[in-house]
């Protein structure tokens, strides 16, 4: 099977991609912070191409039988080279958020964490996606000193294993590896069995863990006291500094915590020989027939898609998924 390449360009430009020069395209897809990323090589023999000016959005799609979309990725750096004569276009997503990454210097008091998302997405011309089991979080008082917007939401959302990005037009907030698109859409999980891989696939298994369990405090408002849960079993136990607003928002930030320790402790990697362009990290897959212990459910964190002149294969790394929150 001949797989279906296609590159759009922001209808902005008069510019076009020759796909009669491509060699090949590689887009990076990576779970949380982490920077995805575009890259395109072209036959540049006579040069012929006029390299693409900076900040153009290009939008790759591959697929068998059917182009599948991979994103839209902002041009941000383009490079030449002999032997033979090559040109490299590298582009990173759209939305990436430069400016939430400057320092600010203000209080936050009595408010939820989905109040903290929407005003900063409004600040920045984003829209806000905030899942409701963490977003109905609310602190009494947050100090945000010399940090920056991006930091803040980082550090709030690790208090619950997930993640708060800029993305897609969106100022996400969402738990990791629940099997959804950084705006909340259900990702299929794709099932893959030992046939589709290639040689090198690889589990891994290491005890990681420091703690069994967790201890958060919690307010109980009506009596006035300071009570406390435990998620997990076993110790050594961790104990969470905050005490939070009650027993339903203490138990997500213990949940979180164990899920974010527990997270990786094993691992899978492997490449699927024909690629399948619905793999994305934060997506699922259901592996069978590699080994008992390396079967069943596994979270992507990251997938690269690679297309060249052999074809179009799909490389993965995954982690065990965590409990729902």
């Amino acid at each position: 099977m001949k797989p279906i390449v296609s590159i759009d360009v922001d209808a902005a430009t008069t510019e076009s991609v020759p796909l009669d020069r491509l060699v090949s395209m590689t887009v990076t897809d990576q779970a949380g912070m982490e920077a995805d990323q575009l890259e395109i090589t072209f036959d540049d023999r006579d040069q012929a191409i006029a390299p693409p000016v900076h900040g153009v959005v290009l939008r790759p799609a591959i697929g068998f039988g059917s182009a599948v979309a991979l994103g839209s990725f902002a041009v941000d750096g383009v490079s030449a080279r002999g032997g033979p004569r090559i040109l490299t276009v590298r582009a990173k997503p759209v939305d990436m958020g430069k400016r939430m990454k400057e320092p600010k210097t203000r209080s936050w008091t009595a408010i939820t964490f989905r109040e903290i998302v929407e005003t900063i997405a409004l600040e920045h011309g984003l829209k806000p996606a905030v899942a409701a089991e963490i977003g109905s979080h609310s602190w009494p008082h947050l100090s945000q000193t010399g940090e920056s917007d991006l930091n803040l939401l980082t550090r709030l959302a690790g208090y619950f294993d997930a993640v708060a990005k800029p993305a897609s037009g969106f100022l996400v907030l969402a738990p990791k590896g629940e099997g959804k698109t950084v705006i909340g859409v259900a990702l299929p999980t794709v099932a893959v069995t030992a046939d589709m891989l290639s040689d090198d696939w690889e589990w891994d298994s290491q005890d990681r863990s420091e703690y069994g369990s967790v201890l958060a405090w919690y307010r109980d408002y009506k009596s006035g006291e300071r009570q406390s849960l435990i998620v997990g079993e076993g110790t050594p136990r961790l104990e969470l500094r905050h005490t939070y607003s009650d027993s339903s928002a203490a138990r997500r930030a213990a949940l979180g915590k164990l899920n974010g320790i527990n997270r990786g402790k094993s691992t899978l990697s492997g490449s699927l020989a024909i690629g399948d362009a619905t793999l994305a990290a934060e997506g699922r897959i259901d592996v069978t027939g590699l080994r008992p212990e390396a079967d069943g459910l596994w979270s992507l964190t990251s997938v690269t898609h690679e297309y060249s002149d052999g074809g179009f294969i799909t490389r993965f790394e995954a982690e065990t998924p965590g409990e729902a929150l």
